[in-house]
């Protein structure tokens, strides 16, 4: 028969007294096994951490430059034998930049190991490439190369002695096969692309005249003569650009200027607006108009 047991009666006196609270049973601790590839990660910062505290006389003496060294290719050494080897090399940001070029610049194989990559040299030769205005080159274990690279913003054609090039808003030549950008404006003068970036966004506040331009030529390093569509040239001054070109646009608007036999527009002189026309033009304004026949 089983044996049957009773809650105790509890005394005034018990109850009193504070219950202790019930110990929570051990929790057993689970031990998860190290991937392959953090075992020699482990051991080069165990080692590096060791060295550094020899001192600044050893460090001065070139004596951790060298056992450094020999760590670091150790450590390539196990990382390629744990996996740690350069399968793939993800690139954002790119579109201009070749991948012929861009890979010669990073100097890394398949195969090679992750850590023999250097990053600041690879970095340095990547950011050299015409196209690269800043580049991040990260490791991505165990396998990967990530490349970042921000591309500049091709701003005109510029024509320098017979030669054309691409070039940006600093004044950088980006690269001589122009035929794919026919749609940037044409600049000509020896400081052009360093000054064209302070011209084109008044130019685009006028599309009248933007929509005409052939190109803008800088003169004497100091001013720009506007070359249209038809010959026609738009002779600036040297400061208050907006406001000349605002007027060349109204007067466009209202009396057709640009359509007109003339030969340039001069807005040099803030007082006044002078016309140059072509020769026909002239000659004919200087002959008298012929006399009705019978008179």
């Amino acid at each position: 028969m089983p044996v049957l047991t009773s809650q105790a009666r509890k005394t005034p006196a018990a109850a009193a007294r504070k219950k202790k609270p019930a110990r929570s049973p051990r929790r057993s601790v689970r031990t998860r096994a190290l991937p392959g590839w953090a075992v020699p990660v482990l051991a080069v910062c165990g080692v590096v951490t060791a060295v550094s505290g020899i001192g600044v006389f050893a460090w001065s003496s070139g004596w951790i430059s060298e056992q450094t060294a020999r760590i670091e290719d150790g450590f390539a050494g196990m990382a390629a034998t744990s996996g740690l080897v350069v399968k793939s090399v993800m690139v954002d940001g790119r579109q201009q930049t070749s991948d012929t070029a861009l890979t010669r610049a990073l100097g890394v194989r398949p195969d090679m190991p992750i850590f023999a990559v250097d990053l600041p040299t690879a970095q340095a030769r990547v950011a050299a490439l015409p196209w690269v205005k800043d580049v991040v080159i990260e490791r991505r274990l165990p396998d990967t190369l990530y490349v970042h690279i921000t591309e500049r913003a091709p701003m005109a054609v510029w024509q320098q002695d017979g030669r054309l090039v691409v070039v940006d808003s600093t004044g950088a030549e980006l690269t001589p096969d122009y035929q794919q950008f026919t749609s940037l404006p044409l600049i000509v003068g020896q400081d052009a692309p360093q000054t064209a970036g302070a011209l084109l966004p008044l130019l685009d506040a006028v599309p009248q005249i933007r929509q005409r331009l052939y190109a803008a030529i800088r003169v004497g390093g100091r001013r720009w003569d506007l070359r249209l569509d038809n010959g026609v040239d738009i002779r600036l001054p040297e400061e208050g650009v907006a406001m000349a070109l605002k007027q060349a646009a109204n007067l466009d608007q209202v009396d057709k200027l640009f359509d007109r036999d003339i030969v340039a527009i001069d807005l040099r002189l803030p007082d006044r607006l002078v016309i140059q026309t072509s020769e026909t033009a002239a000659k004919t304004m200087k002959e008298p108009a012929p006399r009705p026949a019978g008179i």
